[in-house]
């Protein structure tokens, strides 16, 4: 459960100091005087969408097996296509 703990804490530096996170939050850093509110606020979702992300992705493959992820992506695709059928039929 301790190695549990501290992968999940790795997870989060390794989503925090990602050049993907760093380059964002470096943008929003640099060029916040030039922006305006509505910039300022999407660059701000896009990062927090960019480390959600991430980390959603790698505590997937550190929490679940291959197996578990093979049935959750078959399960969202299921839902997917029912979605769309339903869609259809409204």
């Amino acid at each position: 459960m301790l190695e549990t703990a501290f992968a999940i804490q790795d997870v989060a530096k390794k989503t925090l100091w990602s050049q993907d996170v760093m380059g964002i939050a470096g943008h929003i850093v640099m060029e916040h005087e030039t922006m305006d509110g509505d910039e300022i606020a999407g660059a701000l979702s896009e990062l927090v969408l960019m480390a959600t992300s991430m980390a959603t992705a790698l505590l997937t493959e550190l929490l679940m097996t291959e197996e578990q992820v093979a049935e959750l992506s078959d399960t969202i695709e299921e839902l997917t296509a029912m979605m769309s059928d339903a869609e259809e039929n409204n």
